[in-house]
């Protein structure tokens, strides 16, 4: 009864007006900005195993039939597995290979024109393997495809692939991190005396558009030599596909390890740092070793001996949205020892880059960028051995926020980014070494 008095006493605005009455005004509440961006934080569920997958320590992830799901891409020791979507969490395992070396890395894209995936696998040989993808979610059998000879020596071996379309031709070319056979002191500049050397190279081989490919260039990138205490076991040379330098040709960025002085004979020290490389393309498939961007993290100099660290893995995106690409590089260790994470982002006003490390736990297995906080902002995913997962949430201007840690203690071997459950969000795929288990993204979008 009260109520309704009190109603008619008030009355609506409308009546209130026409009866000459003050009209009492409505209070807008205008949530602030802050507090919105503030939910905007990782959110990922516990890890699950994926049913039917094989684990190992290599994932890659595509469209091997067709039918629109994420199929997955596993390779440990010489085994290369492929694995169809069939249910959430559940995958048929529709493909196993045996190769006669240990998988270095696996790439996964359109090789050639039908509507399927294809596989490209290194061995650190001198040929790549090719598996063209099929209806049935198997592949095919392997194409064998050769390296070039190498600029000092007679052959290059493939460790690392990228692939992406770097002439502009709509068609998949493959970018190989390599090392080249050994040489004697052959290397112009160096002075070296009778030692055997090998160099870390960028290869691009252009693709046809039918499953083959024809030569490109090939980049130096480092000398080392291979019979030192100090020298990397095994040896990589990661390679990642943008347009670092806006000018619409995409680009190549490339970690290696280089050696620049010898101690102690004998027996050999090496004294060396981990580079990362930026090569500029030219749009035709020709590549040319731009700058060095830092070693470790650490301004680029000689007098730093950083051969016990280790080499990063490598993530190339437009962190803060300025048309550039720009640069993640995840290490072992760097400058006085720490894993960490280096980001060299373009400065929008002077076109160079601005370097900024961030800290994390665990030692990083692989590193992804994304937007896994649904707030249109890029953010970074670290897969560490012994510190679990841990997102970055990104800024939006090429800085990050702290990292926020996901299955605490975990130690994975390889990770990928994927939408899993088809929601329209980004979850991740990881492996374990012995399993491999999805972490699904538990954002509200």
């Amino acid at each position: 009864m009260l109520f309704r008095m009190l109603s008619r006493w008030l009355g609506s605005s409308s009546e209130r007006s026409r009866q000459g009455l003050p009209v009492r005004r409505r209070r807008t509440i205008v949530p602030r900005l802050e507090t919105l961006e503030n939910r905007f934080v990782p959110a990922f569920l516990a890890p699950e195993e994926l049913l039917g997958v094989p684990s190992g320590a290599i994932v890659k992830v595509g469209d091997i039939n067709n039918d629109s799901r994420p199929d997955i891409v596993t390779a440990q020791g010489s085994n290369l597995n492929v694995s169809v979507y069939w249910s959430p969490g559940v995958y048929t395992q529709t493909f196993h290979a045996s190769l006669a070396a240990p998988i270095k890395d696996v790439a996964v894209g359109k090789i050639n024109a039908d509507a399927y995936d294809d596989v490209v696998v290194a061995t650190g040989e001198k040929t790549l393997n090719i598996f063209l993808g099929r209806s049935d979610g198997r592949v095919g059998a392997p194409i064998r495809v050769t390296m070039p000879k190498a600029p000092y020596s007679t052959m290059q071996f493939a460790l690392n692939l990228a692939l992406g379309d770097v002439t502009g031709d709509g068609k998949m070319d493959l970018v190989v991190g390599a090392e080249s056979s050994t040489y004697k002191d052959n290397h112009p500049g160096f002075g070296y005396y009778n030692i055997d050397l090998r160099d870390s190279l960028a290869t691009v081989l252009v693709g046809k558009g039918d499953g083959t490919f024809r030569t490109g260039s090939t980049v130096w990138l480092d000398t080392h030599g291979i019979y030192s205490s100090g020298a990397p076991t095994p040896f990589r040379v990661p390679v990642a596909i943008g347009d670092v330098n806006g000018d619409g040709k995409r680009d190549v960025v490339a970690a290696s390890f280089g050696q620049y002085a010898y101690l102690e004979m004998p027996p050999l020290k090496l004294l060396g740092d981990y580079h990362v490389h930026l090569l500029t393309g030219d749009g035709q498939g020709k590549f040319q070793k731009d700058a060095t961007l830092w070693a470790n993290g650490t301004p680029w100099s000689r007098s730093f001996q950083d051969s016990g660290y280790g080499l990063p893995v490598l993530a190339v995106r437009d962190l803060n949205g300025d048309g550039r690409d720009d640069i993640v590089a995840a290490y072992p260790g760097g400058y006085q020892g720490g894993t960490s994470l280096h980001i060299s982002v373009s400065d929008p006003s002077t076109g160079q880059f601005v370097t900024t490390g961030y800290a994390f736990s665990g030692t990083p297995a692989a590193v992804a960028v994304d937007d896994v906080t649904g707030d249109g902002k890029l953010d970074i995913v670290v897969a560490t051995r012994g510190g679990g997962v841990e997102v970055l949430p990104g800024n939006g201007d090429g800085t990050f926020q702290a990292a926020q840690t996901f299955a605490p203690g975990a130690s994975f071997t390889a990770m990928i980014l994927s939408d899993l459950d088809r929601d329209g969000d980004v979850d991740l795929i990881l492996l374990d070494g012995t399993s491999a288990f999805q972490m699904l993204n538990n954002q509200p979008w």
